[in-house]
């Protein structure tokens, strides 16, 4: 039976893994925005080379262009650079999508846990519910059945009383036949307290045997008997 405290466990922990994952959204979309300016830079940088190429095409054996292609060898490394750079940092998106949607299953998980407690629970509420009616609706017959005997073996005392004696036979056995009633209907009162009781055991065993066979594989001893007796 899940308890209120486990249900509010379930929900801090549902709590905590939505502020994980609302985190990880937020480097994700830092990671993101950072990869795209590097993509900018990159666009900036290869126009850069292609004016630089095109001067160097236009003025083809001037000394200045020695250094502008100098210029170009280390924007050209500083690209590639960049480019290590971008890897990386797809390589770091790619990480933190998967851990994105690792954290959602896990919420998605511990959701469809806790409806199901909640689910359980309210039945459980619902089945005591009933049988404290039960209880109180039998309580009631039984105390009206205990006060009609009564009342019927006050009724023959006084009769018994007012009787004369060559009567007083016939009286007995109308008391004997009123006291074997009582006792008819106590009978049956034990004999339902027992059925009732028989019910419940059948009831345990029954839960117990559904613990035993949907245990997982590597269930122990000891978490068998921490399952049955959530159970």
């Amino acid at each position: 039976m899940t308890t209120p405290s486990q249900l509010l466990s379930l929900e801090q922990q549902k709590q905590s893994l939505e502020k994980e994952l609302s985190h990880s959204l937020s480097e994700l979309k830092c990671e993101a925005a950072r990869c795209q300016d590097l993509e900018n830079h990159l666009w900036n940088a290869d126009e850069k080379i292609q004016e630089l190429l095109q001067v160097a095409k236009e003025k083809s054996g001037a000394p200045h262009q020695i250094q502008a292609l100098g210029k170009q060898v280390e924007e050209s490394q500083a690209i590639a650079k960049t480019l290590r750079e971008v890897a990386v940092l797809s390589d770091s998106k790619r990480a933190l999508e998967d851990n994105v949607q690792q954290l959602l299953n896990s919420v998605e998980e511990l959701t469809t846990e806790l409806e199901q407690k909640q689910d359980r629970l309210g039945c459980l509420q619902k089945e005591i519910v009933d049988r404290k009616y039960a209880v109180s609706s039998g309580a009631g017959k039984l105390r009206a059945m205990i006060l009609k005997a009564a009342q019927d073996a006050g009724g023959k005392a006084d009769q018994y009383r007012r009787t004369p004696p060559g009567k007083l036979q016939d009286v007995q056995n109308i008391c004997c036949e009123v006291t074997l009633d009582v006792r008819q209907h106590l009978r049956f009162l034990e004999a339902l307290n027992k059925l009732e009781k028989q019910r419940h055991d059948e009831e345990k065993r029954k839960m117990l045997l559904q613990a035993v066979r949907s245990r997982p594989q590597g269930y122990n001893a000891e978490q068998l008997k921490q399952r049955a007796h959530d159970l």
